[in-house]
């Protein structure tokens, strides 16, 4: 079963009361649209792990399709990062934000893949594109757990070398389709010295949930003192019709 997104189609980020700064309405949208984006690519991830993990094939499609959704989960909430210490006044170091700082400084790496090229060839024994490990609740079965690791791209060297993180075994109650997801690449702050990097996809996702839940009931509270002045509105679209008519 699918997780609903975090902000509901009713929630005061989603439709702003008209009486907000201007500058918050845009946050606001901003906000909501990339943790949409985050929600769905996450979902979109969950599935196919578990197509994956009862039939794993290293065809060319499968890691592309399911490392395009870790990406963009990744370039999703290094925007929301940036917004949230600029805008919403979080500190640096605030401990719901720690996981956001690495997914920016993975982002910011793989904008740089060309030197990325050159010292995973030169110096590094490991995947171009980094490791995805997760682990898997098996259908049917009260404590039965496949665990997997998936290595993309090229490698240049002795492949027995390649290491990766091993996910935590989830809880003794966990129901979930995929429990847990961390994702290891190489990372540099300089564009010369690279070292591993990993973070947890669930436990970005978890963070996004606190902090949007946080935003929520911060604006809920704000608006209690002023009466209702309505909200904007998001999300236009414009239908034609054409006929077609042949000369």
């Amino acid at each position: 079963m699918k997780e609903k997104l975090f902000i509901s189609d009713k929630s005061l980020l989603r439709f702003p009361p008209k009486n907000l700064n201007p500058k918050t309405v845009l946050d606001f949208a901003t906000i909501t649209y990339f943790t949409d984006i985050c929600n769905i690519r996450y979902e979109s991830l969950i599935d196919k792990l578990v197509i994956f993990s009862d039939s794993p094939e290293s065809t060319n499609i499968n890691f592309p399709s399911i490392y395009s959704d870790v990406w963009e989960i990744l370039s999703s909430v290094t925007t929301l990062h940036a917004l949230i210490l600029k805008s919403l006044e979080f500190e640096k170091g605030d401990p719901h934000l720690v996981e956001f700082g690495k997914a920016k400084l993975l982002r910011n790496t793989n904008q740089h893949i060309e030197d990325r090229i050159v010292e995973v060839l030169e110096q590094k024994d490991a995947s171009l594109f980094g490791t995805l490990s997760w682990q898997r609740n098996v259908p049917g079965t009260l404590d039965k757990i496949q665990s997997f690791m998936m290595y993309s791209g090229v490698f240049t060297k002795n492949k027995e070398h390649i290491s990766g993180t091993v996910p935590r075994l989830p809880d003794a109650t966990s129901t979930k389709r995929i429990d847990e997801i961390a994702f290891e690449t190489m990372v540099t702050e300089n564009r010369r010295d690279f070292y591993k990097l990993t973070l947890s996809i669930n436990t970005i996702m978890n963070d996004l949930k606190f902090l949007i839940d946080s935003f929520e009931v911060q604006l809920k509270n704000q608006m209690k003192e002023y009466p209702n002045v309505g909200t904007h509105k998001t999300n236009l679209f414009i239908q034609t019709n054409i006929s077609r008519t042949e000369n």
